[in-house]
């Protein structure tokens, strides 16, 4: 006879920002919490691991690594025709890279770490109906979760209660700057980062007075009394000691103060949430492996070993913008005819799972150079460079 399942208090589905910091959260608050993430760890694995994921300037390399890659196909337009002229285009569509690892796309991502502007906040609370949603309310959990290291005067004002920029200094995620002063020695470069200023200073109304800001809140955006300008700025990351951290980093750190409290499953794929006869969640079918997901940049030996997760008090999904609802749908929560037609019997019909998804473009302008910077050569954009 097979041993009943151990029952935890809550299920996680997804171990990224957003699962790996309510897993963490639950577990410190005293909950016992299961993460079942369908991929590994991104630092045991092969295929120029760890440093693809610890370099910031390899995260684009992390993006395709597939040791830890997704690849999802998406469309631009809505007309074939159209969409063949994007020279990214491919028979199967636009590459849009996921992660299937431990810290989810925070294990590919360029890690900037920005705050959000106030009307995004503001704009989904009016959206919602809900004002805690609104940025002055949402202004104590960026607090919350930073731990800035890259202004350290204004570090020790904060000790003696003086906190004029805004940061958060004891948080998890640590963020710092990268300012790699080695480049500097490129003639080139550097007289292409001192146009910049001033190209960005000869345009501005007040020069002067751009100038006296860019000085005073030493180019940072993340400085809350200069929100909303723009002009010249650094780029802060969620790195610490230069080498990339994120929710993989917020977990085990937790496991490992809270034994007992939070366990983390890799290679665990969820399937299914099991409904009881009320349509209450009370636990997750998932398959044990490597490699399951179809999108695996690197597929797998086998089918997977099906095993369930019990959940005594809530399942937590949280496998991001395309895998949540998949996973919905897949347990026979959404629209009832789009369930029928994949052969799934509905259990809620619920229309608006798996539609209406918009995306926020990055629009970038990409220059050529005249010459290639000194700098670059010989680089093999390997650890040892």
């Amino acid at each position: 006879m097979t041993p009943p399942a151990p029952a935890w208090d809550y299920v996680v589905v997804g171990s990224g920002a957003g699962g790996g910091t309510v897993a963490a959260r639950l577990a410190e608050g005293g909950a016992r919490v299961l993460v079942l993430e369908a991929g590994g760890d991104p630092r045991d694995e092969a295929a120029r691991m760890p440093g693809d994921y610890d370099v910031p300037a390899f995260h684009p390399f992390a993006s395709e690594n597939p040791a830890i890659s997704w690849n999802f196909f998406v469309n631009h337009h809505a007309d074939p025709v159209q969409a063949a002229r994007d020279p990214k285009c491919g028979p199967e569509g636009v590459l849009y890279p996921r992660a299937g690892a431990l810290g989810g796309c925070t294990a590919h991502n360029a890690m900037i770490f920005m705050r959000p502007h106030a009307c995004d906040w503001n704009d989904l609370a009016a959206l919602t109906g809900d004002r805690s949603w609104r940025a002055a309310r949402m202004e104590r959990f960026f607090k919350r979760v930073e731990d800035c290291r890259h202004r350290p005067g204004c570090r020790l004002l904060s000790r003696l209660g003086l906190d004029p920029t805004g940061h958060g200094w004891r948080g998890w995620l640590a963020t710092e700057k990268a300012l790699p002063m080695q480049a500097l020695d490129d003639d080139d470069l550097l007289w292409l980062v001192l146009g910049a200023v001033h190209g960005e200073l000869a345009g501005s109304a007040r020069p002067l007075r751009s100038l006296e800001q860019l000085l005073e809140g030493r180019a940072d955006p993340n400085d809350r009394r200069f929100a909303g300008r723009e002009g010249l700025f650094y780029t802060p990351l969620s790195t610490r000691g230069h080498h990339r951290v994120g929710a993989r980093e917020r977990l085990l750190d937790a496991a490992a103060r809270f034994p007992g409290h939070l366990a983390i499953e890799l290679h665990a794929l969820a399937v299914r949430v099991r409904l009881d006869d009320a349509n209450r969640a009370v636990g997750v079918d998932y398959l044990k492996g490597p490699g399951l997901y179809r999108a695996s940049g690197r597929p797998g030996p086998g089918p997977g070993e099906a095993r369930f997760a019990k959940a005594g008090r809530e399942v937590i999904l949280a496998g991001g913008a395309f895998n949540t609802p998949q996973l919905l749908m897949l347990s026979g929560i959404g629209a009832a005819a789009a369930l029928a037609a994949h052969g799934i019997a509905p259990r809620v019909d619920l229309p608006g799972v798996g539609r209406n998804l918009q995306d926020r473009y990055e629009v970038g302008v990409v220059n050529r150079m005249s010459r290639n910077w000194r700098v670059l050569q010989g680089a093999r954009f390997e650890v040892d460079d």
